[in-house]
């Protein structure tokens, strides 16, 4: 079977495709996408599609991100395939969100992907995940120690997105561009064993088919099989959740304890999981960890409670597990009896700003709670401490990263805030320095950067 077949009864297994579908190609220029490129384009008109592609410069590499995009553009030029490419900084998302850059990167793209598929007309997007990507996200998540969800590799569908090479090895893709003789681009940071997956990818994988040359596609079918059991596991724990749960709205799910208990301990877990994802409203960081604390606080006395992640709580309450998120406040009522906290904070030596903040919890996001350089904010506000104030027509927010600033009172303007309200808003504020419209945002002041050494940290919260 040829490769382009191969690849296409994978297409059709999955039902990846259907006839007329226009699908949004992710085109990096490395080989894996431009195979894909390449086979899509071969087998167009038989599986009815017609193809875009877009290149994403994360401005990370240089000129030879540069030179990547050039590639692509040229590429799709030749084949006469519609193209855009859209450049963002990576680095300096990555700092201001505290991420690291792998996890900046994919989710910049996964955005650019998304709102250029709606630009270009698109219904699909399609990306070039293969065989040994998916064995490489198995062996990373074994190394976390996730459970069935996290081992079961990537899957070839998920909603819009499609992975048509997920029935290829790299090598398979290699000797694919091999044969017909098409040239790629090497993104010279897959060669360096900075970040976890390149050492699974350069070194674990190599030394491993030293023992199994085939350790891949097995550990690719285990992942995959390990799916479909997933996929029974959910059916069942769904039916155990309807059985077991209330949901009050999203923020509240109510779950009976005698019901749950009569549940295999492993569908309960489930449930239990599902619910604090539920009203969490992610699942980053919901650990095993705090579903065993759930589990264990159903055999303590009612009344008994605690604290999970992202405002989430829970309660034994007599005879049921309530699983709810804190109600916020209102911060921004010019009513709302607010407190301003101030903390300053010398960071530990050797460790960025950015890597201080994401052990904490990450970046808020400045509506009631901003971090600052503590050091250019005392230039700027000298002594003056900040405090929660009402609005003055003096007061001005710094509003863009280069320091233009623009009236707070205009900024109320612009976000609709009624008339009668704006005279009585709070603003924490040092010497007419807005540095905070509660509920509204933060000014851009003063950011934290590689040369932070103190940070300044203000909330308001409830008093």
């Amino acid at each position: 079977m040829t490769t382009i077949d191969k690849v296409k009864q994978f297409c059709v297994f999955n039902n990846l495709t259907d006839i007329g579908d226009s699908i949004l190609l992710g085109l990096s220029g490395g080989a894996d996408s431009v195979c894909l490129l390449f086979i899509l384009y071969e087998l167009r008109e038989e599986l009815g599609i017609s193809i875009s592609a877009v290149h994403v410069n994360h401005c990370i590499r240089g000129e030879e991100a540069d030179r990547d995009e050039l590639f692509c553009r040229n590429l799709a030029d030749r084949l006469g395939v519609p193209f855009k490419s859209v450049r963002v900084d990576v680095p300096a998302i990555a700092k201001a969100e505290g991420l690291s850059c792998e996890e900046a990167g994919r989710k910049v793209r996964y955005e650019i992907f998304n709102t250029t598929a709606v630009e270009m007309g698109c219904n699909k997007i399609c990306v070039a995940h293969h065989m040994n990507d998916s064995a490489e996200t198995f062996l990373f998540q074994l190394f976390r120690g996730s459970r069935l969800n996290g081992l079961s590799g990537i899957r070839p569908m998920n909603g819009n997105v499609i992975r048509p090479l997920l029935c290829l090895t790299r090598n398979d893709i290699e000797e694919y561009l091999e044969d017909i003789e098409e040239s790629y681009v090497t993104d010279s940071t897959n060669l360096s064993e900075d970040y976890s997956r390149n050492l699974i990818r350069n070194t674990i994988f190599k030394e491993a088919e030293k023992i199994q040359p085939r350790v891949i596609s097995h550990i690719s079918d285990t992942a995959s099989y390990i799916s479909k059991v997933t996929a029974f596991m959910d059916r069942m724990a769904e039916n155990v959740y309807k059985d077991t749960t209330e949901e009050t709205g999203t923020d509240e799910i109510s779950i009976s304890i005698p019901k749950l208990k009569e549940a295999d301990p492993l569908l309960a877990e489930m449930v239990v999981y599902k619910a604090i994802c539920k009203v969490a409203g992610r699942k980053k960081d919901i650990t095993s960890e705090f579903v065993e604390s759930c589990i264990a606080l159903m055999e303590k006395q009612s009344g008994r409670s605690l604290n999970l992640k992202y405002s989430v709580t829970a309660t034994r309450v007599y005879e049921r597990l309530v699983i709810k998120k804190d109600s916020p406040f209102d911060i921004s009522s010019p009513n709302c009896n607010n407190e301003l906290i101030i903390h300053e904070i010398a960071l530990p030596e050797g460790l960025s700003a950015a890597e201080y903040i994401k052990k904490q919890g990450g970046f808020p996001d400045g509506k009631n709670e901003k971090i600052f350089d503590a050091d250019k904010l005392k230039e700027i506000i000298g002594e003056n401490r900040p405090k929660l104030v009402t609005i003055s027509p003096e007061d001005m927010i710094t509003v863009y990263s280069d320091g233009r600033k623009k009236r707070a009172w205009d900024v109320l303007t612009e976000a609709k805030v009624p008339e009668n309200e704006r005279f009585s808003r709070q603003v924490v504020s040092a010497d007419h320095e807005v540095l905070m419209i509660p509920g509204l945002r933060g000014s851009e002041a003063c950011r934290v950067d590689e040369t932070t050494r103190n940070i300044m940290i203000i909330t308001i919260q409830e008093a």
